[in-house]
């Protein structure tokens, strides 16, 4: 059901750190501290400390991100990578210098690793393909970051067999498809957990920024 990135960092910290429940549980409230710290830098480094600071409250103030903060669950370091990608991309493609090496590798390595955390975490990177299809000028640079992407992706190669199994495997579940969300009722609930349950106030607040 899923790919084995935050299992393969479970075992380590587990071997680190006890496997205590408590111990196990702060990994998550690692990375969530970690995606925070990264929202206020994308924030700040876009346009100003108090849009970085803004950003930051948005995302500790979520009711659904802060649940996940204490659950044996890989929804924070989704949070950290999904940050960390548009960071390091930002960074690369913003800068009037060419990038330094290292800029490369992060963005090879959190690319490798969105594919291995989660596969709804690969919506980050079609985020940003789009963006970087649409509005990035097609210099020598735009080419590098499609090139560093696809090798980042191609990482995920040997575990696609075990992605279709899983696939397969949720097919022939009956069980999944009688609890299943129609689109309005899936929607309904999207909205309802990132409004922290307010969900008039969020499209207010919408409009607003609108």
């Amino acid at each position: 059901w899923h790919s084995t990135g935050y299992f393969l960092l479970l075992h380590v910290w587990g071997g680190l750190t006890g496997w205590a429940t408590a111990t196990l549980r702060a990994l998550s409230l690692l990375f969530g501290l970690l995606a925070i710290a990264v929202t206020y830098r994308i924030g700040r480094d876009l346009l100003s400390p108090l849009a970085g600071l803004c950003a930051a409250l948005v995302l500790a103030s979520s009711a659904f991100f802060v649940h996940y903060l204490f659950e044996l669950r890989v929804y924070t370091l989704m949070a950290l990578l999904s940050a960390l990608v548009v960071w390091v991309y930002l960074r690369i493609i913003t800068r009037p210098t060419p990038p330094s090496r290292g800029l490369w590798l992060a963005l090879f390595a959190v690319v490798a690793a969105i594919f291995y955390s989660h596969y709804l975490a690969t919506i980050t990177l079609a985020g940003l393909a789009v963006y970087h299809l649409l509005f990035v000028p097609k210099n020598r640079r735009w080419w590098q970051v499609v090139g560093v992407g696809v090798a980042g992706g191609a990482v995920f190669l040997p575990w696609v067999p075990y992605l279709l199994t899983g696939v397969q495997m949720a097919e022939d579940k009956e069980l999944l498809h009688e609890r299943a969300l129609r689109a309005p009722e899936a929607f309904a609930d999207f909205l309802t957990m990132f409004s922290n349950g307010f969900v008039v106030l969020m499209l207010g607040l919408i409009v607003a920024a609108v």
